[in-house]
């Protein structure tokens, strides 16, 4: 018997790129420049790192337990529309029925398939950089790089527990003031199929640094 792995990812994309800036002594623009404007203008660069994939499998690990016949959706795990508040069909929770005890059940699915993946989002990195020319021998090299410069989340997967109940919104309660959860953000429900919110890398980076190099 085969089955995928949990790493398994049928896209992975990156792409990297650099390009310095065509300013200052021996570029395209200002190449005449000297003394303190050249120093300023020459010798800047930008590079950056893109990626993007599918997402991990989804690991089904209630049909070990439970036994699923869905008629109203195709006998399918995937809704008719994926949202955060419904990524497994969850409309019906009497799909699920426990296997009974001591009784021969066969397996017709898979726990882990590949039509079934946890949410993923592309990710960008960019630098920029600067060489400030010491001698011949020693050079000063400034960057600034900014790590998820969009400040794009990563929620993880799905709940995969409590298939024979029905979701249920989820409410705050801030200075004695209760609010639901807007409806369609992960987060907003819990229970089977539903995604929440929290987030599997890290928000936006900024870091800057130094380096000597002879």
């Amino acid at each position: 018997m085969y089955r995928l792995g949990g790493n398994d990812r049928t896209l992975d994309y990156a792409f990297s790129a650099i390009y310095g800036l065509p300013f200052g002594k021996g570029g395209a623009w200002g190449s005449n420049v000297t003394g303190l404007s050249n120093i300023l203008v020459s010798n800047w660069a930008i590079d950056g790192v893109f990626t993007d994939a599918t997402g991990t499998p989804v690991n089904l690990g209630n049909l070990q337990t439970l036994n699923y016949n869905c008629p109203q959706n195709n006998n399918s795990f995937a809704p008719a529309h994926r949202t955060y508040n419904e990524w497994l069909y969850n409309e019906t929770p009497s799909c699920f029925t426990s296997i009974p005890s001591l009784s021969w059940t066969p397996v017709t699915l898979n726990p882990v398939q590949s039509s079934l993946r946890n949410p993923w989002a592309y990710q960008l990195a960019m630098a920029v950089t600067k060489q400030f020319e010491i001698e011949e021998r020693f050079r000063l090299q400034f960057k600034a790089e900014a790590f998820n410069l969009t400040n794009t989340p990563i929620f993880g997967g799905p709940t995969t527990s409590g298939a024979t109940a029905a979701i249920a919104p989820v409410s705050d309660t801030i200075n004695g003031v209760t609010r639901v959860r807007t409806p369609g953000l992960p987060g907003a429900f819990s229970g089977y199929g539903t995604i929440g919110n929290t987030e599997q890398n890290f928000p936006r980076q900024v870091q800057l640094s130094l380096k000597l190099i002879f």
